[in-house]
Formats: C-alpha cells, structure tokens, sequence
C-alpha cells in the first residue's frame, strides 16, 4: 500500500480586534505608501539608474524565495493564502518595474503599468488585510476547536443544593469527598433560607476528613462557626452530617431568652470567662440566678471568675461563685448582694446530727446551709484544723461546735493553753475544761490514756472498729492555741514541747477508730509543728478546715499546706454587723462527688471547709459572723454536704 502525503488543513488565525479608527489610519498609511511606490515604479525603468533596477530584481527573487519557504513549510489553507497576501504587493510591484525595464522602446502601457497597480493595491490592502484586524465592537465567528473526547465537563449547577453540592466537590480541602441529600432549611414563615444540612460521604474504605471551623466555612464562603461537621449516631467515619446556619442561628439567638443570649455574647464568647462552653440551664432566685455549664465533647470545663464578672460588669468578683466537678459539670452562682451578710441565728435543729454525722452551722459562699462533721459513720472520728486572728469569729464557732457535741451527747473535752481566756463560756458546760499551758498538756496526756484504755479493751474483745454508744461515747478533744507549747519560738522547754508533740502524734495514730477525735484551734498553726504533720493532713481531709481571717498569708498557707484542695481560692467575705470584723473564706474552685452511699458530701476525700455559725448557747448574738465554706459539686440529686 502506497502512502499518500495529505495536505493539512489549518484552521484561520483568530481575528485580533483593535479600534477601528487603528485600522482606518493603516489603511490610508498603506495607500500613501503605494501612491508613492507608483511614482516610482513609472519613472524608474525609463532612467539610467542601475541601483535602482539591481534592487526592484532582488526584491522579486527574494519575496519569490520567501513565498516558495511558505508553500513548503506552511500547512495548505488560511496560512498560505495570508502568506501570498503579504508578498502580493511586493511581486507586483517588481513586476510592474521590471516589464518596462525589459521591454524596448516606450509603449503607452508602460506608462499606465505603475499607476494601476497603485491604484489595484490602494484598493485592496493586502497588508493589512492580511493581519485580520477586527473592530473592537466586531469579532468574527471563528469555530472554537473542538473538545477533547477525553476532557470531562462539569455540568453547571441549576440548584441550590447542587450549586452546594458543586462547592464542595470542587474545593481541594475536601479530597475525593461528595456532599449529598442537601436539604434547605425553612424559616418560621416557611419560606426557604440559605440555611442548608447534607450527608458527606467519603470513597470506600476512607473516613471524611476533619476539618476546622475556619476550613469548612471557607469551603462555602459562609461565616466561620456556621458550619460544623458531626458523626452520625449508628454510621461510621465515611459518612458525617453537615450543616450549615448562617443566618438561623443568629435568627434564633435574637430571639432567645435574655439570660441565653447573655451567656452567648458575653461570657462563652471568644476570651470570655466561659469560652465555648454550653448553657445547659439556669434558675432565677430572688437574690441569686443559678447557671448550670456544661463543657463540649472531649473538653473539661473552664470557668474563670474574674472573667465572669468582668464581662457581667461587676465591680466585686466574690458575687460571682463558681464551683465544678473538675471534668464536664459546673454551677455559676451570680448574686445582686452578697449571701454573707445576714446569718440568722442556730437553731436546736441546726446542732443535731443527722445519719451521716454533719450539723448545719453558717452558710455557704453561696449562701446555702453549710455542714460540717462531728463524727464520720463510716472512717470513725475526725480531725479538724481552726485557724483565724483575733475577732475572725473563731471563738464563735467553737463555742457553737461544742454546744453541738453536748446536744448530741459527744464527750467534749477542751483545752486553753491561754489560761482560758479565749473560750471562757466553754468553762462548766463541758466534760472538761482546762486552763494554761501545764494544763492543756495534762489533758491531752489525759486523753491519751483514755485512748490506750479503749484500745486495750477493744483488742481483749476483738473489735476492730467503733461504733457510737457500743460500747463508749465519741469523744472530741478541742486545743485552742497549742501554738504556744509547739511553735517553734515557744517559751517552754524543747523536752516538754517533744512530748506533747508526741501525744499529739500518738492521738492521730489510734485515735480515729477509738472513737477519739482532736480539733487544733490557734491564731497561727503550722503542720510541721503538730507532729506527725502528714497523718494530720490526711486525716484534717476528712474533717473540717475552717480558715478565718488571718494576719498574714504565710499564716493562710501554713494553715492550708496540703490539706486545702490545689484549686482553693481565698477571698474576703463582707462583715455581717459593724462590730465583727470581715471573716476569710476558703471557696474551693472545683469539687468531687462522694464515694460513700447514698447520702453524698461535699469533699468526701478532701477538706471541708467549715462556715462558722451563729452563736451557740450562752453566746451574744452580737457576736454572730459566718466563713463560707466549700460548695458542693453540681449533681441532679439534692446533696446534703
């Protein structure tokens, strides 16, 4: 089989459009020029001029080589014929010269040969007809080339929801993705919004990727927190619900309640003292609005105070009190005055304990009763550490502790190494009541015979723990200011302050699970100076922490160190009357939920901060002033602690 060259076929060169005025004044330059070309053309041949002949017979074997180059180069078609266009005036001209120069003799045609080719060339313009000029305003309807087969063309949305669909397939941060079943969202009037939900679905074997807020609201130019990405209940990683609400979310967020929309622009905003946390509901009191938080999936709560109140425009932080359960929960107690500040007096009803061993005594930071221990059913008897300065309301809430231990029928058992003088009404209405320095270490090595008498007996009968009344009574020993026999700038001698502290250390040992409990009262106290300060401090965790106002916060610390939870904050509670002087709370930050029956408590493995009560027995009620103490974590059972 022979082959055959097939000439190729060009498609014309696209119209190149320019002002038509542009191509009006080629037009009359190229027809000056070729006027002037005729003149020459008819004068030359007849003249002695032979640079002239030798230059118009190379420039017709020149265009001639030219034109010759274009047939054998050039495809057969539009870009030959624009070629020869271009040389059409230059062959002619060279013509119309060099036919004269060789014919002899002067006919009258020779004559008229120049002036009509000018006059042919004038007319036509080759040259810038060749350049196909197009007015601006016109462009010649030239055929586009025509597609590749193998080219795919995406189809033009006529939706909205395919217009959606399309975003999504074409924006590169989604892969090989596909948004399916857009569905639009319809507004309260049931007209249609731009509000949209769809199901992505990734490729077989592949999970949709996760993408920032930022990424997912870029990929549908929408505001960013407008569209979320979520799983699905019961499908997997390969297909997740998108929805995006630009417009009813703000919608609904206008129209909420005031305390809902408060907390979403002031306080979960963006650097709020709630960033990103949820509502999950709030109560109004008459002087307290209580705001349930709760955090997002896979985040712990975050609850900044001061920032809360910042953003509340509250000029004083403590009437805002946060308490939380250190993972998901946590409560917001906003105040208009503070619940500090009017404590009635306690009742009978107050000072009896109740089946987990706690009476009520105060209030709380947030005004709700307070409780603290005389006796733990299920650890036995407790230790607890008072320390406050003078007028912190100390003395009070002994007094109110001890009136509590007679009505329950505790032995209590007191010792004032001040020679009495800071709990004088305590004298014959207790047990025992002893006076000064030689005293209070009398009582105490008193007591721990009482000890080893109970244990003894316990180990002849076989009992390993306590239990109230079988056979003995609790017994709760108060040290007020054993500071002065243990400090280290004590007066007594280091052989006397070695053996109380040895007492003090053999009462911790046993004395829990012998129904023997020990309450540290001073001014100023320091751990390391009790003894054996680390089973005081776990053994303090399960009693009561009560903190008053101090002189100094290295009293607070040395008071606190290692009992108080890490998280606890201090701050000053208002005076009740102008007679009492302002008290110090301990208000922890964050709380747990009990470990031990139905009955939960506040700080089950951590210290409870007690609030001091109103005046006991025998006491003035002048003499009235509470210390808040810790809050309960938030809990849908009611919480007795």
């Amino acid at each position: 089989m022979a082959l055959v060259d097939q000439p190729l076929t060009a498609l014309p060169a696209a119209p190149r459009p320019v002002p038509a005025h542009s191509i009006r004044r080629r037009k009359r330059l190229e027809r000056l020029t070729y006027g002037a070309a005729a003149l020459g053309l008819a004068l030359g041949p007849h003249t002695d001029f032979w640079p002239a002949h030798v230059g118009a017979a190379a420039l017709g074997l020149l265009t001639t080589r030219w034109l010759w180059r274009q047939w054998d180069t050039e495809p057969r078609g539009w870009s030959f014929l624009q070629a020869a266009q271009r040389a059409l005036p230059l062959l002619a001209g060279a013509g119309a010269y060099l036919t004269p120069l060789l014919t002899p003799g002067g006919p009258w045609w020779e004559w008229l040969l120049a002036p009509a080719w000018g006059a042919a060339m004038a007319a036509t313009t080759p040259l810038t007809h060749s350049a196909r000029l197009t007015p601006e305003h016109f462009v010649l309807d030239v055929p586009p080339p025509a597609p590749s087969p193998a080219q795919n063309q995406t189809p033009v949305p006529d939706s909205y929801p395919a217009y959606r669909a399309h975003q999504w397939e074409t924006a590169k941060a989604t892969g090989t993705t596909r948004l399916t079943s857009v569905t639009q969202y319809e507004d309260p009037d049931g007209q249609l919004v731009p509000d949209f939900w769809g199901i992505v679905i990734a490729e077989a074997g592949d999970a949709v990727p996760d993408l920032n807020a930022t990424t997912l609201a870029a990929v549908f130019d929408l505001p960013p927190g407008t569209v979320t990405l979520s799983l699905i209940q019961g499908s997997g990683p390969g297909r997740k619900l998108l929805t995006a609400r630009p417009t009813l979310d703000a919608l609904e967020q206008h129209s909420a309640d005031p305390m809902v929309r408060l907390w979403n622009e002031k306080i979960a905003r963006p650097n709020g003292g709630a960033a990103g946390m949820n509502l999950a509901g709030y109560r109004r009191e008459p002087n307290r609005i209580a705001l349930r938080v709760t955090a997002p999936d896979e985040q712990f709560i975050q609850l900044n105070q001061k920032q809360i109140a910042r953003s509340l425009d509250y000029k004083d932080p403590s009437l805002v009190m946060i308490e939380t359960d250190g993972l998901a929960d946590g409560l917001v107690s906003i105040y208009k005055n503070h619940p500090l500040q009017t404590v009635r007096e306690a009742t009978l009803e107050d000072l009896t304990m109740d089946a987990d061993g706690t009476i009520a005594i105060g209030l709380r930071p947030d005004g709700r009763e307070a409780r603290i221990p005389l006796y733990d059913p299920e650890i036995g008897a407790v230790t607890d550490l008072m320390v406050g300065a003078p007028g912190a309301g100390k003395s009070v809430t002994l007094l109110t502790i001890l009136a509590a231990e007679r009505i329950n029928g505790i032995v209590s058992i007191a010792a004032d190494a001040q020679d009495g003088m800071s709990i004088p009404e305590a004298d014959g209405r207790i047990y025992h009541f002893g006076k000064g320095i030689a005293a209070t270490a009398a009582t105490l090595a008193a007591s721990n015979d009482l000890g080893k008498y109970r244990e003894k007996v316990s180990a002849a009968n076989g009992w390993g723990s306590f239990e109230p009344g079988k056979p003995w009574r609790i017994t709760n020993d108060t040290l007020d200011e054993l500071n002065r026999i243990l400090s280290a700038d004590a007066t007594v001698p280091k052989p006397f302050r070695k053996w109380v502290t040895g007492l003090v250390g053999d009462n911790q040992s046993t004395g829990r699970k012998l129904g023997k409990g020990i309450r540290f009262a001073a001014q100023s106290i320091h751990l390391a100076d009790l003894g054996d300060k680390d089973r005081i401090r776990a053994n303090a965790k399960n009693g009561t922490v009560w903190l008053g106002r101090t002189n100094s916060s290295t009293t607070q610390h040395m008071a606190s160190d290692g009992v108080l939870p890490p998280a606890s904050s201090r701050n000053p509670s208002p005076a009740t009357s102008r007679s009492a002087p302002a008290a110090t709370s301990t208000r922890p930050s964050t709380a747990s939920r009990s470990r031990r029956g139905p009955a939960p408590r506040a700080w089950p493995t951590s210290s409870r901060v007690a609030a001091s009560s109103s005046a006991g027995p025998g006491s003035p009620a002048k003499r009235t002033r509470p210390t808040p103490a810790s809050s309960p974590s938030w809990s849908l059972a009611p919480s007795r602690a």
